[in-house]
């Protein structure tokens, strides 16, 4: 079923794969290139054979077939993933290719020959283990050979041989249909040990990646442990101290949780960048609280949908790079009243602030200041200063990658 079906019915072709995947590719290409090996030297040293035309194309058509059923394996073991083609004829192929690789083999190494076909079985066992992982179904190869020694086909085929034996009285049997038998038992049992082994790599593999996530969470525990006890506790500790002394106003005290309550909001947000995602309001929020708790009166705000849009890491922190350049730049500059615009185009991720403090031209920006450094950051001509009646209005606008574009990005 493996054979004919292939992972493709299951599998996402734009995954990338493992490297135990590329392995398991790699080892039935190689298995059915051995074959086809192992055919023509069989062929070319059998100089007592008769020489008729399916002697002679056996060798080709097996060649051919072990070929072309090594492509696919190549390209997952190459460019780590399979392109795709329309499955209904693919099918149809390896079904054809499947009868094709039975008939050719036996036909180029027949009788006890024909042992020399085991590489068939350790391909079959890549195979198998290739479209189980794609399916997520746990393999059991230690079964397949008594099960098959038990099944139906099995016992039919060994009573077919039996009977054929008892009331023909020719040996002819035994020296061309039994070896057929005793091939297909090897290549079971080859095709079992091959599964098991890639499917031993692929558990080490996954303990392998277990322990380095434990390992990268347990890191940041204590990461999150040092902060919780040097800075956040630290932080409230000195507030007591100062109500309890009375030696610190009630509005300062209030803008010193303020302070808190956006350090918080921040170690939340890179908690959130060290995902692979991030959606757009939750890099906006932090800062809308900031000005708002600074007194500040917010005149606009981005739609729900302008900020659902979802972005990798990478464009997520250079959004919020962006985003805390320009809000405490209009902060700073003593601002009363601010507008925040989120737009998103094909190439760009755009955040625009407009307050009330003053207007600015892009030739006034400072030479070593975060707005000078965030131009230099984002590159020629996308931070935009536009002077406005009462203010200005700056938009950064944050370029996405192809690879962001395409696979990053989810529109709401």
């Amino acid at each position: 079923m493996a054979m004919i079906a292939g992972r493709e019915a299951w599998n996402d072709e734009r995954r990338t794969q493992s490297s135990v995947t590329r392995l398991a590719g790699v080892l039935e290409a190689a298995a059915f290139l051995t074959a086809a090996v192992l055919g023509w030297t069989y062929h070319l040293m059998a100089h007592n054979r008769s020489g008729s035309r399916v002697i002679v194309y056996a060798p080709l058509a097996f060649t051919l077939v072990c070929l072309l059923f090594s492509v696919r394996q190549l390209q997952v073991a190459v460019i780590g993933r399979d392109i795709p083609f329309p499955y209904a004829a693919r099918v149809a192929i390896r079904s054809i290719l499947g009868v094709a690789l039975i008939t050719s083999a036996f036909a180029v190494m027949p009788g006890w020959a024909s042992l020399n076909t085991w590489p068939i079985g350790t391909a079959l066992g890549a195979d198998a283990v290739l479209t189980s992982w794609a399916l997520g179904w746990q393999l059991r190869p230690a079964r397949w050979w008594p099960a098959f020694l038990i099944s139906p086909y099995h016992l039919g085929a060994v009573g077919g041989l039996l009977g054929a034996a008892t009331f023909q009285h020719s040996g002819s049997v035994w020296s061309t249909a039994f070896p057929v038998l005793v091939t297909v038992h090897l290549w079971v049992m080859i095709a079992s040990l091959s599964a098991w082994g890639l499917n031993k790599l692929l558990d080490n593999e996954k303990a392998d990646r277990q322990r380095a996530y434990d390992t990268a969470a347990n890191i940041e525990h204590q990461k999150n442990a040092h902060w919780l006890h040097d800075d956040l506790c630290a932080q409230l500790r000195l507030v007591s101290i100062q109500v309890q002394s009375r030696s610190i106003e009630l509005e300062d005290v209030a803008q010193l949780l303020d302070d808190l309550d956006h350090q918080i909001r921040l170690r939340q947000l890179d908690a959130i960048f060290a995902t692979e995602t991030v959606r757009v309001a939750e890099i906006i929020q932090p800062w809308l609280r900031r000005a708002q708790n600074n007194g500040v009166l917010i005149d606009r705000v981005p739609s729900l949908d302008d900020v659902s849009m979802i972005v990798s890491s990478e464009v997520g922190r250079d959004f919020s790079h962006a985003v805390s350049v320009l809000t405490s730049n209009a902060l700073n500059a003593g601002a009363t009243r601010i507008s925040f615009d989120v737009t998103q185009s094909d190439d760009h991720l755009s955040i625009a602030i407009t307050d009330d403090a003053g207007g600015l031209t892009p030739s006034e920006l400072p030479v070593g200041r975060a707005l000078w450094s965030l131009q230099q950051d984002l590159g020629e001509g996308h931070l935009v200063v536009v002077p406005t009646a009462t203010g200005t209005k700056v938009q950064a606008n944050v370029a996405l990658t192809e690879r962001n574009h395409r696979g990053a990005i989810v529109a709401r």
